[in-house]
C-alpha cells in the first residue's frame, strides 16, 4: 500500500464495498445520452452525431457573430451569451478560436429553437411589423370597404383618427409614419 496523498486515498479492491469509490475520489459527471429501458444504463451519444451537432452550433455562432449589433441584441439569448458573442465579433487570430468555442458552448445552453426562429425573421415584432405594412398598404390604396374591414377586424380602432390620418397620407405621403404608428398601436391592443 502506498502513502496517502492529498485529495486521493488509495483503496484496495477488497476494502471497497461493492467496488464503490472512496468518498475522497470525486464522482465523474454522467455522460449525455439516452437511458436504456431494459437495464437503466445511460448510453453515450454517437460520436458522429455529437460532432455534427457541434459543427452546426459553430456555424450558428459564426452566423450570429457576423450580424450587426442591433440584430444580435434582438436575439433571445442570456446576457452572458450576448457578451461572449460580442467579444467573438471583435476577436482576431488565436483569440477568435477560443472565443468561438466558448460562445458555442454558451449558445448550446439557450433555447436554440427560439434563436433559429428569431434568425428566420418570425419573431413577434417582425410579424407585427409585417401586419402593419400590409394593413397600411391596403388602407392607403383601398377605398371605404377596406377601411370598414379594418374597423370590423379591430373594433378598438379610433375611427375618426384613422380617417383623418388616411386623408393626410393621401394628400401628403410624408404623414405615413403617423398612420403606421396608429395601426401598430391598434394591432397591439387587439
Amino acid at each position: 500500500m502506498a502513502r496517502k496523498k492529498s485529495n486521493f486515498r488509495w483503496v484496495r479492491d477488497d476494502d471497497a464495498a461493492d467496488g464503490a469509490l472512496s468518498p475522497a475520489v470525486p464522482a465523474l459527471p454522467e455522460a449525455e445520452g439516452e437511458v436504456d429501458a431494459e437495464d437503466g444504463v445511460r448510453t453515450r451519444p454517437e460520436r458522429k452525431e455529437h460532432r455534427a451537432r457541434m459543427h452546426d452550433l459553430k456555424e450558428l455562432t459564426n452566423r450570429i457573430a457576423e450580424l450587426p449589433l442591433g440584430q444580435r441584441q434582438a436575439l433571445p439569448l442570456d446576457p452572458e451569451t450576448h457578451a461572449e458573442i460580442d467579444r467573438l465579433a471583435h476577436a482576431q487570430g488565436p483569440d477568435r478560436r477560443r472565443r468561438l468555442m466558448r460562445a458555442r458552448l454558451l449558445l448550446a445552453q439557450n433555447d436554440l429553437d427560439a434563436v433559429l426562429e428569431a434568425l428566420g425573421g418570425t419573431t413577434a415584432a417582425v410579424t407585427l411589423e409585417r401586419r402593419v405594412v400590409s394593413w397600411r398598404t391596403r388602407l392607403v390604396s383601398g377605398d371605404d370597404t377596406v377601411i370598414q374591414a379594418f374597423i370590423e377586424a379591430y373594433p378598438s380602432a379610433d375611427r375618426q383618427a384613422l380617417w383623418g390620418s388616411l386623408r393626410e397620407v393621401r394628400a401628403d405621403p410624408a404623414a405615413m409614419p403617423r398612420l403606421s404608428r396608429m395601426i401598430r398601436e391598434t394591432l397591439k391592443q387587439a
